[in-house]
């Protein structure tokens, strides 16, 4: 998941680094309820 992330970061602008961690949590709850719950 770590590298699929990173591949986006590139394209953040550096002071949105709080946006790329919001994006972080958003991704490690979310991703693993649309897993589990289809």
């Amino acid at each position: 998941m770590r590298p699929l992330l990173s591949a986006f970061r590139p394209y953040l602008p550096l002071k949105c680094s709080l946006v790329e961690h919001l994006l972080d949590i958003i991704v490690y709850i979310c991703l693993p309820a649309f897993l589990y719950n289809p």
